[in-house]
């Protein structure tokens, strides 16, 4: 078992423990626990695509727009960001680095994506009012 699950071992399926094991132990990802918090999205076009997409008491739009937020912290550009299978309204398709993902559904992706050197932050239980957490995995280079 990988610290970085410490705690949140339940909300990450075992497959997906497995493939995480597995390339973190080569050396090929780090993975980073997040406790994603509230905020507001400074970006408008993010967070016009966020309120088209999900109801306002959608578990789904509060973890993404927690998910965003806490990448724009990071410093990333949301133009590069696919969040849960879409890319951003309004946005130029720039290179994708980064991909969004909220409660596993897109893992069959995941390897394939980092193989191609896009991080992936996974929201692991996406929740209307309890806290949530997430995990950002990012490959290493000179895999």
């Amino acid at each position: 078992m990988l610290t970085e699950f410490e705690g949140l071992e339940s909300l990450v399926p075992r497959p997906a423990r497995i493939e995480l094991f597995g390339r973190h132990t080569a050396g090929r990802i780090s993975i980073t626990p997040l406790r994603l918090v509230d905020g507001e999205l400074e970006d408008p076009e993010a967070a016009w695509h966020v309120r088209r997409r999900w109801v306002e008491t959608s578990p789904l739009r509060r973890a993404a727009t927690y998910a965003l937020v806490a990448l724009e912290q990071r410093g990333v550009d949301l133009g590069e960001v696919t969040l849960h299978g879409q890319r951003l309204f309004g946005r130029e398709q720039q290179a994708e680095r980064c991909f969004v993902d909220l409660g596993w559904n897109g893992f069959g992706y995941m390897g394939r994506l980092l193989d191609d050197g896009v991080t992936w932050l996974e929201v692991l239980s996406p929740h209307r009012s309890k806290p949530m957490d997430a995990l950002l995995i990012e490959p290493r280079s000179g895999r």
